[in-house]
């Protein structure tokens, strides 16, 4: 399936979670804030927000300061 990941058209293999994708680029344990086809998923949601073709995939590092 292909979906679009910030910005970018990319392919991948179905079916997959927002945190099976997540395991698949290897970006497990760092927090990322993440949007789905415009909607903010909390990552308590990630097992259960399942990418379909044509989604739209935002994933942001959130980084903290002062």
């Amino acid at each position: 399936m292909t979906i679009t990941l910030n910005g970018n058209t990319i392919d991948i293999t179905a079916p997959c979670t927002i945190a099976e994708y997540r395991r698949r680029i290897g970006k497990t344990n760092i927090p990322l804030m993440v949007k789905l086809n415009g909607t903010f998923i909390t990552e308590k949601d990630h097992e259960q927000a399942a990418l379909q073709d044509g989604d739209v995939l935002t994933m942001v590092l959130f980084m903290g300061g002062g």
